[in-house]
């Protein structure tokens, strides 16, 4: 048995260590403060005794299979995060694929299995040791005076909210830069936890110093600054219902928005239900698009694989700055010669010594583990960046003081208010002959209004430019808005109006038709808000790319383009999830609804959400609509569908 040589210092032979209950008595001895000496089959290495025992829990995967941790396999990390615990995981799945003799599928299940003991060790032996916050804390800490410095320094009102805003923002990143430094701030409790990611930036300053400008539902901006934040309490009855919109555009959102949100990414799902596996090997398909890797895009690139001059390297911490700026040809799925799933090569499997048959390998350990539905859990993700940011935002909204200006071109038929945009009143009679063109893409929600109850108009249409037309088609009039960094919608009465009228409302050309003759036109036809921080808008565009814009592309390239330049303005996802998602809205013909191999990247062919849902299972369909709606179509016994995920619940197996 082995003495110590200190009584902090304890050493451990690796027959020790390798007892698959040695982790449970340590810890039970409470033995893990000082130091742990690790006798491994080629060193020792010292270790503070908490670090040693994560090292022996991820071990227990090789001692599982006989195999002898060594010096080159000790993890030291300063932050265990979710992305270090995948890097540490891709580590040891190289290993395994060296030197255990398993196959593939083997090695990822062993890797399954030691997420388990991580998890387990976590819930067992890790809750006594969470750390918590206290408000005394929290107010000791706000005593220091460079952050008593931000936080008594009021923003006056009088000077506009659009000034106030820039100071507030100003003075907020002074106080997380405070906050985030070691040693800058006396009895910091918050710097733990905001170096292993734990706490959203942007909502520290809104806790801690102030709230700032606040907006109501409609986005119509408050003209008092609210100085005081949650820790401080409201000083007056003016901040008090000023901030009290906040908890109203939270109720809004609860009841609408954030329903909306998680019913778009249930569609989503349905329609990369086809999906489904992440087959062995290489089909063959070998298929590449150039894309330009900008920063955000390498963001979310990590561990992805490019194609250099035929060989396949894979993008990681090591390399990626070399590629930032450049257009590189992205190894994907679009190519795969499997309509279920995608093969590893196309997945990105890369070739060479040091990453002989590995492809993306941190996705397959820690993002979709063996045996799990590759399309269904893409989709999750991505639907997962909409509701989970309209909930994180909800609460703590940031806003924006713009002022919307109408373009001159459209001055012959509308008039801008503070708020709205409407017609122009020596115009009424001539408009009631005429029809309201309105793109699709633009107002994809419309179809839907009859369906709810309580409509909140900035949900249903994002208007860009719209036509005046005639009964026989002749253009009158086409109106462009340039809405720049504004929202530009429907306004609710005439919302209401197109529900009354909806079943005389065809679709043309891909536009809306709707007759102008009923309109009372003394009411709003479109509101306008600035494009606030609360993320409505930008879920919304996600939304309406996948709803309609999507069907426009026929280049894969500029699709892929266009998407991550959209979802990374605001979002965070790996850029294998999306290209999981986008391969499902592909089709092989307008009668043929499978998941095509892509042989030429600029002849797409692209299906919205609701027409692949409608035309590709029969399964899915029924999941997403009305049983006898489906058997009342033709094209439900004309079109080819195929077998779906959901078929044997229906007796369709």
């Amino acid at each position: 048995m082995n003495k110590n040589r200190d009584p902090l210092i304890r050493i451990r032979s690796l027959l020790e260590i390798s007892d698959p209950n040695f982790v449970y008595n340590t810890m039970r001895a409470r033995e893990d403060t000082g130091l742990m000496v690790l006798q491994l089959i080629d060193g020792e290495v010292t270790l503070p005794a908490r670090h040693a025992i994560f090292n022996i829990v991820a071990w227990q995967v090789y001692f599982r299979l006989e195999i002898v941790p060594g010096l080159e396999d000790v993890i030291e990390v300063p932050t265990m995060t979710d992305n270090a615990l995948a890097t540490i995981h891709t580590k040891m799945y190289l290993k395994l694929l060296k030197v255990s003799g398993l196959t593939q599928p083997e090695c990822l299940k062993a890797l399954a299995d030691n997420v388990s003991d991580f998890s387990n060790f976590s819930t067992r032996w890790c809750r006594s040791y969470a750390k918590a916050i206290s408000i005394l804390g929290l107010c000791k800490m706000l005593r220091d005076p460079k952050l008593k410095e931000l936080t008594d320094a009021d923003v006056d009102s009088s000077i506009g909210t659009e000034k106030a805003e820039e100071i507030i923002t100003a003075q907020a990143a002074r106080f997380i830069k405070l906050l985030s430094t070691p040693g800058a701030v006396k009895d910091n409790v918050l710097l733990d936890f905001m170096e292993t990611g734990q706490l959203k930036l942007n909502q520290i300053p809104q806790v801690l110093m102030r709230f700032g400008c606040r907006a109501d539902t409609d986005d119509n901006m408050m003209s008092a600054v609210v100085n005081s934040s949650n820790i401080s309490g409201l000083k007056n009855i003016v901040e008090y219902a000023v901030e009290g919109l906040g908890s109203k555009k939270s109720n809004l959102y609860a009841k609408t928005i954030i329903k909306d949100a998680q019913y778009f990414a249930r569609r989503l799902r349905l329609v990369t239900a086809a999906m489904r596996y992440l087959h062995p090997g290489d089909c063959g398909g070998n298929l590449t698009y150039p894309i330009e890797l900008t920063p955000a895009l390498a963001k979310n690139a990590m561990n992805k694989v490019i194609d250099e001059e035929g060989k396949r390297i894979v993008l990681d911490e090591r390399n990626m700055n070399t590629y930032i700026g450049k257009t590189v040809n992205m190894v994907s799925a679009f190519g795969c010669r499997h309509s279920d799933g995608v093969c590893e090569a196309c997945a990105g499997r890369a070739i060479g010594d040091e990453y002989n048959h590995v492809f993306d390998i941190s996705l397959v350990t820690a993002f979709t583990p063996p045996g799990q539905h590759v399309g269904i859990r893409a989709a999750t993700e991505v639907g997962r960046i909409i509701s989970q940011m309209i909930l994180s935002a909800k609460h703590l909204i940031a806003t924006k003081t713009k002022d919307y200006s109408l373009p001159e071109g459209s001055k012959t038929y509308l008039v801008k208010t503070p708020l709205n945009i409407t017609w122009k009143k020596k115009k009424w009679a001539e408009l009631k002959k005429y029809y309201l063109h309105i793109p699709v893409e633009g107002a994809y929600s419309l179809r839907d209004l009859e369906f709810v109850d309580a409509v909140m108009p900035e949900t249903f249409s994002e208007i860009q430019h719209f036509e005046l037309r005639r009964l026989d088609g002749t253009l009158v009039e086409q109106i462009e808005l340039a809405p720049g960094e504004f929202r530009l919608y429907l306004s609710s009465f005439m919302l209401s109006y197109i529900t009354l009228r909806i079943d005389e409302i065809p679709v043309e050309n891909d536009r809306y038709v709707i007759p102008l003759s009923g309109y009372d036109f003394s009411k709003p036809l479109i509101n306008f808000s600035a494009f606030n921080d609360d993320m409505v808008a930008f879920t919304r565009r996600v939304a309406t790319f996948f709803d309609t814009k999507i069907k426009k592309y026929k280049s894969l390239p500029t699709l892929m383009r266009e998407l991550t330049e959209l979802l990374y303005e605001k979002a965070s996802v790996n850029l294998f999830y999306v290209e999981i998602v986008v391969r499902a809205f592909l089709i092989e013909e307008e009668d043929d609804y499978r998941i095509p191999a892509i042989t030429d990247i600029e002849n797409l062919k692209c299906k919205t959400i609701r027409e692949v849902i409608t035309n590709r299972e029969v399964s899915a369909k029924i999941a997403f609509e009305l049983i006898n709606k489906y058997f009342s179509e033709t094209a439900t016994f004309n079109i080819p569908k195929s077998p779906g995920m959901f078929d044997n619940y229906i007796g369709l197996d």
